[in-house]
């Protein structure tokens, strides 16, 4: 039996979006399958005309990223740090981030109301932060 089934979406730019239902209803199976890591059985997953499962991993990488709750990459990086890590799919195989990066990561943490958690490690931070 599909854990998630029938879902038609559309999510307009700049919409924020909360899935509410009670455990086991599918909201991280969903939300998994748009940021590429369950693959949908069946229909597709579109972020403007591009098929999210057909796209170069670069392109999508640019568009969609995801802190999950539960870490267990062995690293405690700081909030900041992780955020880092989004600018990724910008860089060349060897580059590192440069200050225009850092001012990327800065401005997201602050439009996100996460400023005041940048040099905490994630270790520090409970689900909710």
């Amino acid at each position: 039996m599909p854990a998630v089934n029938g879902i038609d979406l559309t999510v307009e730019a700049g919409a924020f979006v909360a899935l509410v239902g009670p455990n086991g209803s599918g909201k991280s199976t969903m939300l998994k399958t748009v940021y590429r890591a369950l693959r949908p059985r069946a229909g597709s997953i579109l972020l403007g005309p591009d098929d999210l499962w057909r796209a170069p991993a670069r392109q999508v990488a640019r568009a969609v990223g995801v802190l999950a709750q539960d870490q267990h990459g062995g690293f405690d990086f700081t909030a900041r740090e992780s955020v880092g890590l989004g600018r990724t799919p910008y860089l060349g195989m060897f580059d590192r981030l440069q200050e225009s990066d850092w001012t990327v990561v800065d401005q997201a943490l602050d439009r996100t109301g996460c400023g005041p958690f940048a040099d905490r490690r994630l270790s520090t931070l409970s689900g909710g932060e």
